[in-house]
């Protein structure tokens, strides 16, 4: 039985979540033109991220374009993880279609 909970709490571990609580970020033009881009790209059902610096310039996403698609958390982690290569840190946005963190974009 122990065999088996060891593997299972590693599972569940790389399921909990990491993102840091932030205030409302403001996007910068460019980024919420990528943002868009996303929602669009994502359609009604396939899973994707996108992440956002906290300064609101830098951004990455990336979703499932095939038809059949898992979700799961390696979408927002991969995500955030790209978006840090511009070398600044990031949040996670948005996954799927829901906004995980309320925005504005500058004027």
């Amino acid at each position: 039985m122990k065999k088996y909970l060891i593997p299972l709490f590693v599972l569940l571990a790389a399921c909990t979540s990491t993102q840091k609580h932030v205030g409302k970020i403001t996007l910068s033009k460019d980024t919420n033109r990528s943002f868009q881009q996303y929602l669009t790209a994502i359609g009604i059902n396939q899973p994707g991220a996108f992440a956002v610096s906290l300064d609101g310039r830098n951004s990455y996403y990336i979703w499932c374009k095939e038809m059949m698609c898992m979700g799961g958390p390696t979408y927002k982690n991969d995500a955030k993880r790209a978006c840090e290569n511009f070398g600044k840190e990031c949040v996670v946005l948005a996954y799927r279609k829901d906004t995980l963190i309320p925005y504005d974009v500058e004027k």
